[in-house]
């Protein structure tokens, strides 16, 4: 097996790019840790009088206390339309569509 000749000063540019290029990506990761570090947040305290439809340990993923607040807001406007159906009439209609859908689907 035939080795290429390289000149001294050829490997010692390739070796100082080399070198160089392995110094930017360890600043380069440094930094990156350092930002993911300071971006952590302080942990939530619950308590007493903690509001759980505020917390949201995911952004944009609620909580079931965000969900349940939801609900029940909505809840309580359908309460106050005079006429308006219930929860439990609207899901049971939700129901009996849902059974349709699904018998329809099955081929029944």
């Amino acid at each position: 097996m035939k080795l290429p000749w390289v000149s001294r000063e050829r490997f010692d540019e390739e070796r100082a790019r080399a070198v160089k290029a392995e110094t930017a990506l360890e600043e380069l990761l440094q930094k990156f840790l350092d930002y993911i570090q300071s971006q952590q947040l302080a942990s939530t305290v619950i308590g007493e009088n903690t509001d759980l439809s505020k917390i949201q340990p995911i952004a944009g993923r609620p909580t079931i206390a965000n969900i349940i607040d939801i609900a029940n807001r909505d809840a309580y406007r359908a309460a106050q339309v005079p006429g308006a159906k219930s929860v439990t009439e609207q899901l049971a209609e939700a129901r009996s569509k849902m059974n349709r859908v699904k018998a329809a689907a099955n081929g029944n």
